[in-house]
């Protein structure tokens, strides 16, 4: 098979075993969908002011985040940490595949060569924010209408419940900027008119 994509190219083996187990492990399933059901975010008040992070429940199987913050300062380099967290039987949250650390800035800036999981928060913020430039960063920030969708990965995750976990650190002196953690469930679509058997 020919692959064309300059993206599937440059991925790591450990990307393309990560999308082979989550299609084995969904591959049985057939109606999904993702809704948030959590979101909570905190930040650093020596650069952040009027941290305003809200979930807003539509219908029920789609919840939207709106975001808006106040920077004090320009953050000229930011670094995020990303992590992805499923739940267990025990009822607690143990790594899921996802663990990445980027500089932000250079990912705005790149057109080709991020990692996978990289290129996805990057369209999120092109998508559905005012963070859709390289640094610095500065003034009012926001995030409006914000969903998770199993349409926004190439492969959806097994049926569960997941914690995303982003950290924000100012690259230079690594203090926390900000924290958000996003928290849902990935279900199957129940049918409205279950067939009867004859």
């Amino acid at each position: 098979m020919l692959v064309r994509s300059e993206a599937w190219r440059k991925m790591t083996q450990t990307q393309l075993s990560t999308i082979l187990i989550i299609m084995l492990l969904s591959s049985s399933l057939e109606a999904l969908f993702v809704k948030t059901t959590n979101l909570e975010c905190s930040a650093n008040e020596s650069y952040i002011a009027n941290l305003n992070c809200r979930l807003k429940p539509l219908n029920r199987t789609k919840a939207v985040i709106n975001m808006d913050v106040e920077l004090i300062r320009k953050i000229e380099n930011v670094t995020i940490s990303m992590q992805l967290l499923k739940k267990n039987y025990a009822n607690k949250f143990l790594p899921f595949l996802v663990k990445v650390r980027a500089n932000v800035c250079d990912m705005m800036e790149s057109k080709a060569g991020i990692n996978l999981y990289l290129a996805i928060f990057k369209r999120v913020l092109k998508d559905y924010s005012n963070i859709n430039h390289s640094c610095p960063f500065s003034g009012h920030l926001w995030i409006r209408d914000l969903y998770l969708d199993s349409a926004m990965v190439p492969v959806t995750p097994p049926v569960g419940v997941y914690r995303l976990s982003y950290h924000f650190n100012e690259a230079t002196t690594k203090n926390l900027i900000a924290k958000m953690y996003f928290q849902g469930e990935i279900r199957e679509l129940k049918s409205s008119n279950p067939q009867t058997s004859r």
